[in-house]
């Protein structure tokens, strides 16, 4: 096992509403504790049909905190103006509005008019450029895209880390695409963009693009894809390229709401008797926090509020923490829910030292976390070529204790993309550790993974040593490693360790400021006891919706 360096050892939502016109329908109580206890949804019902009858200005945004209207981001174009039930954007390279809710599972609908392309030379006409929403959007290189080309078609595509990948393409609009005649898409005609995506029972996601050329009312299904490594929950939103655009309505909707939903804008009072109806007693049980806390943990952050400069545990014990080196960005978990985003260079999260996040307190000690790596090999590894997402152990020796590791898809030691359970005696030194190594091809840049690991001093299995009794063992996306397959690894006795508490902060993001994880980390929890299977697969269950599937003997997969 590898040492430690001995360098070191020297958005704020508003109540959920619906616009119509200038009206404010507020939802019932009931209906918003509802939709909370849907895993597959943002925590808040984020539906709402926008008519732009409020008369104002909305301002470019750097950031989602920033934006001053509660339901939407503009993300670039400069300034929307809002009057007579018309948004209008003006000469902007690239306009981009976004609602604000994560979402996985959602249908969008848009009404635009295009009135004239601008362009400040002929070198910016492109063929690409249109009209579009977008879908699952984590981020400029994260999102689903269905839009309206100038070439005259129209396109079904997604953009995965940086990478754009064609669904679906086909015409629509005649007439020959060229530099005399740069843009196919009719102008001043209102033309309505709809955008469907639902998740399979598969886990893959399905799309399906709908066009009303001229507001007619009537809908004809122009594309539809079906992407089998699809993306994660994200925003919702509108993008127009090199044009002065206007904007009649938005309609948002998550996909799992009942049908009645859409009827608020003609029959409010009917529709919300039909949900009211349709709803049995309120509950928090399905949704992932309500899952992690009915186990008791003893830290619990859903690292879901960077901008804020703090985490609070959510567990009751007042364990928060504070972020340095920087506020992360956020990324949406696969449920929807928020998480934080680290740089890979400065930003951390740091817990003042606890005795419940240590190991011989019961001689027990669980932790877990769901992380998102954006790229397999690390910009700022140790010289192993592995990082530490979380740990404690900030200055290695004399205040070391456990660590999670990940490694590089390419490492000096051949471990290509191993994620590991590490513990050490308070001098650090070599560690003993539950190694899961995975198959080639099983993990993936920019996919979330949930990891577990556990830590007993209680039970020693055969083949250890009971000089250093106690035994460790590692869980990713609900599948546990092989001890058999690689034992001595996974005894404490493997290198003779015998932790000890110490007050060593517990870090997340890194462990010592020395590597740095670069990706999405959310959901840390630390348990003084052993989650069992059953508890772990629940978790994962409660996150996405599927039940772990895979094995592990020298290599594993899920």
């Amino acid at each position: 096992m590898a040492t430690p360096r001995a360098a070191a050892a020297a958005l704020k939502r508003a109540t959920p509403r619906f616009i119509i016109g200038n009206a404010v329908l507020v939802l019932v109580v009931a209906l918003s504790a509802w939709y909370l206890a849907k895993p597959a949804h943002a925590q808040t019902d984020p539906s709402f049909y926008y008519t732009f009858n409020n008369p104002g200005t909305l301002n470019e945004a750097l950031s989602i905190a920033q934006s001053t209207s509660p339901y939407f981001w503009l993300r670039d174009g400069g300034i929307l103006a809002i009057a007579g039930g018309v948004g209008t954007q003006r000469g902007a390279g690239r306009f981009l509005l976004l609602e604000r809710a994560l979402v996985r599972d959602s249908t969008t609908d848009a009404l635009l008019n295009r009135t004239a392309e601008v362009f400040s030379s002929a070198a910016d006409a492109q063929p690409y450029d249109g009209e579009a929403v977008y879908a699952r959007y984590g981020d400029d290189n994260n999102f689903y895209y269905a839009g309206l080309r100038a070439d005259g078609t129209v396109i079904l595509k997604k953009k995965q880390e940086g990478a754009y990948a064609t669904l679906a393409q086909a015409p629509l609009f005649g007439g020959t695409y060229s530099a005399s005649h740069p843009d196919l898409i009719p102008h001043n005609t209102w033309i309505g963009l709809r955008l469907s995506v639902t998740t399979l029972a598969s886990g893959a996601a399905k799309l399906v693009f709908f066009v009303d050329v001229g507001n007619t009312g009537s809908w004809k299904e122009v594309l539809s894809a079906t992407d089998t490594t699809p993306l994660a929950a994200g925003l919702s939103g509108i993008e127009s390229d090199h044009a002065d655009m206007e904007i009649s309505s938005f309609k948002f909707a998550d996909s799992g709401l009942p049908a009645s939903i859409t009827q608020l804008v003609s029959n409010p009072v009917s529709a919300v008797t039909q949900i009211t109806q349709a709803v049995t007693a309120p509950s928090s049980a399905g949704s992932y926090d309500a899952t992690v806390l009915a186990g008791k943990p003893a830290l619990y952050l859903a690292m879901s509020t960077p901008s804020s400069g703090t985490e609070t545990d959510k567990s009751g014990h007042g364990l928060s923490g504070a972020y340095k080196g920087g506020a992360p960005s956020t990324a949406a978990l696969p449920n929807g829910d928020a998480a934080a985003h680290f740089n890979g260079t400065s930003q951390y999260l740091t817990v003042a030292s606890n005795s419940s996040l240590s190991i011989p307190t019961n001689k027990q000690l669980t932790w877990e976390g769901w992380i998102k790596p954006d790229s397999l090999q690390f910009a700022n590894p140790s010289d192993d070529g592995y990082v530490d997402w979380m740990g404690k152990c900030d200055q290695y020796s004399p205040t070391c204790e456990w660590e999670a590791r990940m490694y590089s898809s390419q490492t000096t030691q051949d471990r290509p993309d191993r994620l590991s359970a590490y513990v050490f005696n308070p001098s650090a030194g070599l560690g003993s550790a539950a190694d899961w190594q995975p198959a080639s091809g099983v993990i993936g840049s920019g996919k979330w993974i949930y990891v577990v690991a556990e830590y007993d001093l209680t039970t020693t299995p055969s083949g250890c040593s009971s000089a250093y009794p106690g035994q460790i063992n590692i869980w990713v996306n609900g599948v546990k490693q092989s001890f058999a397959a690689h034992a001595p690894t996974g005894c404490m006795s493997q290198y003779s360790v015998s932790p000890k508490a110490t007050n060593s902060a517990l870090n997340i993001g890194t462990m010592a400021l020395d590597t740095w994880f670069k990706g999405a980390i959310g959901k840390v929890a630390v348990y003084d006891r052993l989650l069992s299977q059953t508890e772990i697969n629940s978790h994962y269950k409660a996150m996405t919706s599927l039940t772990p599937t895979g094995s592990c003997g020298a290599t594993c997969t899920f």
